[in-house]
């Protein structure tokens, strides 16, 4: 379940980075719901708009309006979402006019993101009582899936046997049978 898998990374995940692109803005409901999903763990969450320096700097005025316009239609919180804006490639900022801006966006995001590693211990050894606590909820969690999915393969019967996840085909090769053709994906 899709929601299940959202909820599972959010309660585990020590920041969340929602990235934006300027030039695809549209929040697809599918989106919103993993924003929405969000909303108990803000102080997690990081927005980025990349790519900045693909856009002239009037147009990235109007882009970071767009998307502070419609983040506020999702995150209903009283303050305003902070909005890194930057662009994290390894190639040139296209326009000299906001690299500037951009470096110091890009430079406060890597500090924030830093001050959380070192804030969470991970800049320290841990503690034998963290590491038998970690073990102890890493071991409990591949118990669970293995029994998960020991449960989900007994419970399909032989005749529907499972799709090849690749082309959504039967392979009986992958389950050791003989191999069959396989048409080529469309």
């Amino acid at each position: 379940n899709f929601d299940d898998v959202i909820k599972w990374w959010v309660q585990h995940a020590d920041r969340i980075l929602i990235l934006f692109d300027p030039n695809k803005l549209d929040i697809s409901d599918e989106f919103r719901s993993v924003i929405e999903e969000l909303k108990t763990h803000q102080s997690k969450v990081r927005v980025v708009l990349n790519k900045a320096d693909e856009v002239e700097p009037q147009k990235l005025m109007r882009v970071y309006g767009a998307l502070m316009w419609s983040l506020g239609k999702v995150i209903e919180t009283p303050e305003v979402t902070r909005v890194y804006i930057g662009s994290f490639w390894d190639q040139p900022m296209q326009h000299a006019e906001t690299e500037e801006l951009l470096q110091a966006e890009m430079r406060d995001l890597m500090a924030d993101l830093r001050a959380e590693h070192f804030k969470l211990g991970y800049g320290k050894p841990a503690s034998a009582a963290e590491t038998a606590y970690t073990y102890e909820t890493n071991e409990k969690t591949r118990q669970r899936v293995v029994a998960e999915a020991t449960r989900a393969r007994a419970s399909r019967s032989p005749a529907s046997p499972p799709p090849d996840v690749s082309h959504g085909r039967y392979d009986a090769a992958a389950e050791g049978g003989a191999a069959t053709p396989r048409e080529q994906p469309r």
